[in-house]
């Protein structure tokens, strides 16, 4: 899947598609203003979907990692960070999945 820079809730209809998404305008309102890097949906997580997003605003990029429930809607920000470094940007990306796989 290509990055898709998301303004509306229509830019999110192909993602809202491919995954079967029930309730795509509440995990709008987390993903507005950023752009889906990446999503996931985990073999052993069924009911899980991750986003990767990516934010950059005065000078500054700052990425998201979302958790979607399937079946209940809801939606958790399980990170939220702006690195210093690429180092650290991959290591609080790998803590936080390492938190729900491992």
């Amino acid at each position: 899947m290509e990055n898709i820079k998301v303004d509306s809730p229509q830019d999110m209809l192909s993602v809202v598609e491919k995954f079967n998404i029930d309730d795509g305008y509440t995990l709008f309102k987390y993903v507005k203003g950023y752009t889906i890097l990446s999503v996931i949906e985990p073999k052993q997580i069924r009911n899980q979907i991750f986003f990767l997003l990516k934010k950059e605003e005065n000078g500054k990029i700052t990425f998201r990692i979302l958790r979607y429930f399937r079946g209940f809607g809801d939606v958790g920000i399980d990170a939220e960070f702006t690195p210093e470094s690429i180092e650290e940007g991959v290591v609080t990306t790998f803590k936080t999945l390492s938190q729900h796989f491992l």
